[in-house]
């Protein structure tokens, strides 16, 4: 079912690489450019939702992604402060009439807001809210920073899906979603469910309402005519089935990938009393597709898919969407990536690492390599020392060697056997939250 709308007012929710696709902030104008002001729009019932009903003053944190940033927790210009640090100039004010609905302006322009000099390249303006002392905040979906692009002054013709502002979003069946679109200038606007014309205008914006109707993935295409030039612009949801009969994996299965041979594998996650569960990642380009709608064992928990046509010895990486909530990695995952902080692994320590997908995802991404030969032993006889004779040298790997690697380590045994040293006991190795620990608060055990 489907019901055109063409409103007189613009609202957009954010669609900018590496971060959210949920519908947390929209601005005015629609394009901002660093000489506008904007009136910047924040939901606080979407994404986390921690500030939904929280009768409390709301302020912004925020700062800009320019091109000197490394990473999408690399904000620069930044013109707050964090809890408990409050001020009024940063007090976002509630929409009348509106619940959980709030606005900011930042005036009288983004250049002069965020102190920009000149040189630098800005390339989106970065949010997170907060109540005053810091204990809820708004953020995207998975806990994420919320982010909004800044266009260029010379802004050719362009054309975007405002929601979905990616292929990595649900609609539940029977539900309703808002499909909106924009351009840059006046055109012609058609949209297009699996071909079929749902909707047109001439203007700036399009608003359709879409029922989600029957299992299945959807393709939208946006054709924007300006009469000088056409744009058609592509995306995708997914209805989930949600009447899919429990099915065990086959026998054997563990969490995690499983691969079958060189060219498939099965991942496996553990997740019971939800839902939904869609395995994402390269081998889909990032999209949530039906066919990759997770099933639920007979256990009640354990959810699992089984994805063919692997590219042996390609690298794959992947994510699960949990609820179309929940955007997790794999925790079974041997190898992850992380946006964070992986920038600071020297080449020499980790030689071609893959690069991590900001223009596709955030948060940790789970990496694989199908048909990966394994580790060669060189040792296969090793003998430990009696254990009456054991002088054991516990050891962290970050503060004992200044290149933080076990290469180093390697060269350094001799030291170690010289001071009657004959055992290490590496502190952990595995992947922990913040880098500043000594490891034994993992996230990744297995990483």
């Amino acid at each position: 079912m489907y019901q055109l709308k063409i409103p007189f007012v613009l609202f957009l929710v954010l669609s900018f690489p590496f971060i959210t696709y949920s519908q947390v902030v929209w601005t005015d104008p629609v394009f901002p450019k660093l000489g506008d002001e904007v009136t910047v729009y924040f939901d606080a019932s979407q994404g986390t939702g921690e500030l939904a009903g929280c009768n409390c003053d709301v302020y912004v944190h925020t700062g800009l992604i320019t091109s000197e940033s490394t990473s999408p927790g690399d904000w620069k210009n930044v013109q707050t402060s964090w809890a408990p640090t409050v001020n009024d100039d940063w007090k976002l004010t509630p929409v009348p009439g509106e619940e959980d609905l709030y606005s900011y302006v930042i005036g009288p322009d983004i250049e002069t807001y965020y102190n920009v000099l000149g040189g630098q390249e800005v390339e989106s303006m970065a949010f997170v809210f907060r109540n005053a002392d810091g204990s809820k905040t708004g953020k995207a979906v998975g806990g994420l920073d919320i982010f909004y692009p800044v266009y260029p002054d010379d802004l050719p013709f362009t054309a975007v899906f405002i929601t979905p502002g990616s292929s990595q979003v649900l609609v539940p069946e029977g539900a309703t979603i808002t499909i909106r679109a924009a351009s840059s200038e006046t055109a012609d606007l058609s949209l297009y469910d699996n071909g079929d014309l749902i909707g047109s205008t001439n203007g700036t914006l399009l608003e359709v309402d879409v029922t989600g109707d029957m299992p299945g993935t959807r393709e939208l295409e946006l054709v924007a005519d300006n009469g000088l030039e056409i744009i058609s612009v592509n995306v995708s949801y997914v209805i989930p089935n949600a009447n899919l009969p429990q099915l065990d994996p086959p026998a054997g299965t563990e969490l995690g990938a499983n691969f079958l041979g060189d060219t498939s594998m099965i991942l496996a996650l553990y997740a019971p009393d939800k839902e939904f569960v869609f395995a994402y990642g390269s081998f889909s380009d990032w999209a949530l597709l039906s066919d990759y709608q997770m099933r639920l064992a007979t256990d009640g928990g354990t959810w699992w898919v089984q994805i063919d046509e692997l590219e042996p010895g390609e690298t794959y990486m992947y994510q699960y969407l949990v609820d179309g909530q929940l955007k997790i990695a794999d925790p079974y995952s041997t190898l992850i990536l992380d946006p964070n902080s992986d920038d600071a692994i020297p080449e020499e320590t980790y030689p071609d690492m893959p690069d991590y997908p900001f223009d596709q995802t955030s948060g940790f991404v789970s990496v694989v390599v199908p048909g990966e030969a394994e580790y060669p032993w060189q040792i296969t006889a090793f003998e430990a020392p009696a254990k009456e004779r054991l002088t054991v040298y516990e050891l962290l790997v970050r503060d004992f060697i200044a290149r933080h690697d076990y290469t180093t380590l390697i060269d350094t045994l001799d030291y170690l056997e010289k001071l009657g040293v004959n055992a290490i006991e590496l502190m952990p190795v595995q992947e922990f939250e913040n880098n500043n620990s000594w490891g034994y608060n993992p996230s990744f055990h297995m990483a």
